[in-house]
């Protein structure tokens, strides 16, 4: 009568297959993850740079009080992934950062910090990360 059922072989090639899948599945995901904090980074940043934007076209000043105190009150709560900051807000200028953090490894990111200005000019630390 023949034996039914498989081998300790066969079952080792299996763990192996199963092993070699998640190896090169789970960096492709964590990356992906990574992809889309930065994009909604990216959506915050902008965000902030209108709120900043709509506040000037009222006191006609970045540097105005109430455009600091909206910026701060405007800023995400929950994303523990980047830090957003306003850089020495001018009568005629500001600069967005957000810093990223090592929650999620997303320090790990090859764009890094991240900026934009009153002239929307955006910067990265990789030349295709606003892409």
């Amino acid at each position: 009568m023949k034996n039914k059922g498989f081998t300790l072989i066969e079952l080792m090639i299996v763990v192996a297959i199963i092993g070699i899948l998640a190896a090169i599945a789970f960096p492709a995901y964590t990356n992906h993850v990574r992809e889309t904090h930065r994009g909604n980074a990216q959506a915050e940043m902008m965000r902030l740079a209108q709120a900043m934007e709509r506040c000037a076209a009222r006191t006609r000043s970045y540097a105005h009080v109430d455009c600091i105190a909206e910026f701060n009150a405007q800023l995400p709560t929950g994303n523990a992934r980047y830090t957003f900051t306003v850089a020495d807000p001018t009568a005629i200028s500001f600069t967005i950062t957000a810093t990223p953090t090592t929650a999620g490894g997303q320090n790990l990111h090859r764009c890094g910090t991240m900026t934009v200005d009153h002239r929307a000019v955006r910067t990265a630390a990789a030349a295709d990360c606003w892409n």
